[in-house]
């Protein structure tokens, strides 16, 4: 999201066919899953029909949010552009601060979780990424600061996990989308990367491809089915070891997830 801001500020107009097509590959790569499920001979006896009928039209239920959310950003991305260009620094200024006190700081313990969506939380992101860009270049230039700044949220948001796991503190959520402890650590990551000078086909690829890993490892059939009976059977095997399995299926399926993307991004998405 951060990423796409950035690019889409200087954006003044919105391509249809992009909106479309980015909705097409995710209901396509929903159906293909569901095709190799019942291939593999999944007892489907375990799903209700509603969930079936998910897999044949995921953004409208929202079975991967991101990919509807970021359509509707993408499409009022140029009203955004309007509102923020109509704002002077002080009052672009003061609405990044309430913001981000009201669905940040506040949000930490679950207090805005009423009115709070991610749909709104791309637009609040958006916003603070306009103001940065706009009116805070030297910081963003500042490979020190942002480096150091980087290191202290990343730290301070590993500390508070300890915590919360030690102490089992369930009201407070830190890796909500919208954190006042990763969201600057990762604007100030953005800032380092985005102070390279790298040019590669490569990277620009695999970056091209990151929407269908995401469709195929965030898929409901594999995140409600796949991974928690994956849980299940090696925890029964040996527990003492269960980081490393996790930490095997992060790795797995990642891998296998770009390996299938690229597969998909060669054919059907092509067609």
């Amino acid at each position: 999201v951060i990423c796409s801001s950035w690019f889409l500020l200087e954006s003044s107009r919105v391509k249809a066919e992009k909106v479309i097509k980015i909705l097409f590959d995710s209901t396509i790569i929903s159906i293909i899953v569901l095709i190799v499920f019942f291939i593999a001979k999944f007892d489907f006896s375990t799903l209700s029909k509603k969930e079936i009928l998910k897999q044949f039209v995921p953004d409208l239920f929202a079975n991967v949010w991101f990919v509807p959310c970021y359509a509707a950003f993408y499409l009022i991305h140029p009203l955004l552009n309007g509102a923020i260009g109509s704002m002077n620094k002080k009052v672009h200024f003061t609405f990044c601060v309430i913001t981000f006190a009201f669905f940040g700081v506040l949000g930490l313990a679950g207090w805005g979780g009423v009115i709070m969506n991610e749909f709104v939380c791309f637009c609040v992101v958006y916003f603070i990424v306009g103001f940065i860009k706009k009116y805070a270049k030297t910081f963003c230039e500042n490979r020190k600061v942002n480096r150091i700044a980087f290191l202290l949220f990343t730290f301070i948001f590993i500390v508070l996990i300890v915590i919360k796991n030690v102490f089992g503190l369930t009201f407070v959520k830190l890796d909500q989308f919208y954190s006042p402890i990763l969201l600057p650590a990762l604007l100030c990551l953005f800032n380092l990367f985005n102070g390279l000078n790298i040019k590669s086909k490569t990277i620009n690829y695999l970056s091209s491809c990151s929407l269908f890993v995401y469709c195929i490892h965030e898929n409901y059939l594999l995140r409600k089915i796949v991974r928690p009976l994956y849980y299940k059977k090696v925890l029964e095997i040996c527990f003492n070891a269960y980081f490393g399995w996790i930490m095997l299926c992060a790795v797995g399926m990642f891998v296998g997830a770009y390996f299938l993307s690229i597969l998909y991004k060669q054919t059907i998405s092509k067609v």
